[in-house]
């Protein structure tokens, strides 16, 4: 997936990267955010922005209560 570094991700557009990821590899939640923090983030929550990181947490907290 391409990933536009230039702008803010939603927390729409990491939810369903989640439910993506949980559906094709089988993966639970924390197997999802792992894979999407060394993929998208290179381990790194700085590298595309604190706000699109807030985003990102934002989804895998609202999977993780359902």
């Amino acid at each position: 997936m391409v990933v536009n570094r230039a702008g803010n991700l939603s927390v729409e557009y990491f939810q369903s990267y989640f439910k993506l990821l949980m559906n094709t590899r089988n993966f639970n939640v924390v197997q999802a955010k792992e894979f999407i923090f060394k993929r998208f983030f290179n381990e790194d929550c700085k590298a595309l922005g604190n706000h699109t990181y807030q985003n990102f947490e934002k989804a895998y907290l609202s999977l993780k209560s359902e």
